[in-house]
């Protein structure tokens, strides 16, 4: 997605968060598109995202609690230390929200709220004058 493309009003399609996704996170897996991407779509819609600027704010809101939560809590060995970019989107709302996925309900449920804590106290207030970054 390029830079000079205006995401306030790009509403959130399967190619359109396919391509954000792919331009923020260049170095993350997307072996779960093919089966969550469609899903992820629609989870967001039905939680009141729709632009991928929407997107964009709550991830960066909660970049630096993400990053600590995967530092601290990586992937197995076996898979590979990164969660996938879907991943990354599931844990950064499920941050703000744990009960806002349907499809995937217990994404945080085996921490405890006191860890949890510690975590969501990274999300920053959103401003609305977020700059892309890339991971």
């Amino acid at each position: 997605m390029s830079n000079s493309q205006n995401t306030d009003s790009l509403d959130i399609t399967d190619e359109s968060l396919s391509e954000y996704l792919r331009s923020r996170y260049p170095n993350r897996s997307f072996d779960d598109f093919s089966r969550s991407l469609g899903e992820l779509v629609v989870e967001l819609h039905n939680g009141g995202f729709n632009t991928i600027n929407d997107v964009h704010k709550t991830l960066e809101c909660t970049r630096k609690a993400t990053e600590l939560f995967e530092a601290e809590n990586p992937r197995s060995q076996l898979i590979g230390n990164r969660y996938s970019a879907i991943e990354i989107v599931i844990i950064s709302i499920s941050l703000l929200d744990n009960d806002f996925f349907i499809s995937w309900p217990n994404v945080l449920d085996n921490y405890s709220s006191e860890r949890l804590e510690e975590y969501r106290k990274h999300i920053l207030p959103e401003t609305g004058e977020s700059q892309p970054t890339k991971d």
